[in-house]
């Protein structure tokens, strides 16, 4: 962690003395702090706390898989980016399987001469069926088709055979492709 650097002058000359945070009794422990050249304070006692709490060590990152990743910048102005970066994340030796709730499909199909309200009604039956998401991209042809779309829809696995039943039934598609993710 970024410590801000304050000078007190001494017998022996110019010392650094540690800023706000670092003098709020061991709020860094276990973690490394070093300071730097730029005046201000680069972290709260709050953020060195919540730091502290939620690290038990410190060191180099072996190798992980990043699950979540959160940003953010504070306002005030430095020489260097003030932004902080938390990742939520395990050793790659340590992820579980997929289970079959986590394992995605993604249904795809064209859709020739049909109306916006049938779209709009696919749309709203997946989405009561379970779909996570569904989505239309409207498609230009070299002979100017009018009312052509692709189709996209997104699921869990096993919803993949009721989903792909609706299209089936309210569209004119003939053919469905499916991806595992």
């Amino acid at each position: 962690m970024f410590e801000n650097t304050r000078r007190a002058v001494c017998r022996d000359g110019t010392r650094q003395i540690p800023g706000s945070a670092a003098g709020s009794g061991g709020a860094y422990d276990p973690a490394l702090i070093y300071s730097t050249e730029i005046e201000g304070e680069l972290i709260t006692p709050t953020g060195a706390a919540i730091i502290s709490t939620l690290c038990d060590s410190y060191g180099t990152i072996p190798e992980m898989m990043v699950e979540q990743s959160a940003y953010g910048a504070g306002t005030k102005r430095y020489e260097i980016p003030k932004c902080s970066a938390v990742d939520h994340s395990v050793e790659v030796g340590e992820r579980k399987p997929l289970t079959n709730l986590e394992q995605l499909t993604l249904i795809e199909t064209n859709i020739d001469d049909v109306s916006p309200q049938i779209l709009g009604f696919v749309m709203e039956r997946s989405f009561e069926l379970s779909a996570l998401d569904c989505w239309f991209t409207p498609v230009q042809m070299k002979k100017i088709a009018p009312r052509r779309y692709d189709l996209s829809m997104l699921c869990q696995a096993d919803k993949k055979d009721v989903l792909t039943q609706l299209l089936y039934t309210e569209t004119t598609t003939v053919e469905c492709t499916f991806q595992n993710r």
